[in-house]
């Protein structure tokens, strides 16, 4: 089979591989669709993982061989019997124990079991290698939904679990920093949970504009080099009552992104980030701010539940991510795709599709 296998930033090659092999209770899954994940192009540009990685994780396909669901001691595996060859379905790359000290404080990423399930090889390549655990509990069929749309089930379940760990309730408002497709999404997700006023920040012009033909109801453009004017404080608080956002929520890794939303943010209101940092990166915020009753809190990845939400929030249309597809590109242009995501000109989501190489 082929895959996309990373060497280096700028050396990605697609070559033959070994089709994976089967253990009780697993999948083999024909992928369809993968999307080009910011996490994927992090990894790739900051070389934070070894020569001869497969990436990709946002994926949907076709069930094309299961493994035995006859192990010598317990007899069927749970969670197999609900599938049958052919299926179209989407699934979850990790899935936590729901048992352990960081699933009981619903700090599931942190979850050793989290860490050690994963999809095989990787999402950019023609067939993976779906473990027992994920098939029983993160993979769900697709019903009438596109592979594509498909694809956005685990981006979606990681924005959804961000406003839940922020206790976003409806009627609540936020601001958006950085509207990427990680920004564009949660902006969509905002409205879905009913917020009473989106306001999106970004430095490009075709991001704002897109920012407000999907739903924002003001889109902001600094106007100083940080990613947050200064003196924009009143600006976004003059937007929402003089108070400031119940949540500001940061999709970009930009140190100043974070200590300006905090200034966003109404007194007890909550800042989330969600974008990694450089290791090097600092932060600098008052302590009163804090002391005041401000909440600084990050989030990262999903769980099954937030994945089952998200796919009905697709299917039903109050989650309407095809809008945030600028580009479908064949897995033989993976490097194109890589090149395209980082120049942040007219590009949005970008899909890998894998009909033909």
């Amino acid at each position: 089979m082929k895959a996309a296998i990373y060497y280096s930033p700028k050396k990605i090659k697609v070559e033959d591989v070994p089709l994976p092999k089967l253990r009780p209770g697993e999948v083999l899954l024909k992928v369809r669709a993968c999307g080009l994940c910011g996490t994927d192009i992090s990894k790739i540009v900051e070389r934070r993982i070894p020569s001869g990685t497969v990436l990709g994780h946002e994926v949907a396909g076709d069930i094309v061989k299961m493994g035995s669901v006859e192990p010598a001691r317990k007899g069927t595996v749970p969670g197999c019997e609900k599938f049958k060859i052919g299926d179209r379905v989407t699934v979850l790359h990790h899935i936590p124990c729901f048992k352990c000290r960081f699933c009981r404080h619903g700090n599931f990423s942190s979850c050793r079991q989290f860490k050690e399930t994963n999809i095989y090889p990787g999402g950019f390549s023609e067939y993976i290698r779906i473990p027992s655990l994920n098939v029983r509990f993160g993979m769900q069929k697709l019903g009438s939904l596109s592979y594509e749309e498909g694809a956005f089930v685990e981006g979606a379940g990681c924005s959804l679990r961000a406003f839940k760990r922020a206790d976003f309730q409806k009627g609540d408002s936020v601001v958006i920093v950085g509207m990427g497709p990680v920004g564009l999404l949660h902006l969509l997700m905002a409205k879905a949970l009913g917020a009473s006023k989106i306001i999106a920040c970004d430095i490009n012009n075709y991001r704002l504009k897109k920012a407000k033909e999907l739903c924002a109801d003001m889109a902001i453009k600094p106007t100083s080099k940080n990613f947050l004017s200064q003196g924009g404080e009143g600006r976004v608080r003059g937007l929402i009552n003089g108070l400031g956002a119940d949540l500001a929520l940061v999709s970009v890794g930009v140190p100043e992104a974070i200590e300006n939303a905090a200034k966003y943010v109404r007194s007890g209101g909550t800042v989330l980030v969600f974008a990694e940092c450089s290791d090097k990166a600092r932060v600098t915020i008052s302590p009163n701010l804090i002391y005041h009753e401000m909440s600084l809190i990050g989030s990262y990845s999903s769980t099954p539940a937030e994945q089952k939400t998200c796919l009905n929030f697709i299917k039903s249309g109050k989650l309407p991510v095809r809008k945030l597809i600028t580009h479908r590109l064949k897995l033989s242009e993976i490097s194109k795709a890589v090149r395209l995501s980082r120049d942040r000109g007219k590009t949005l989501k970008i899909i890998i599709t894998f009909d033909k190489f």
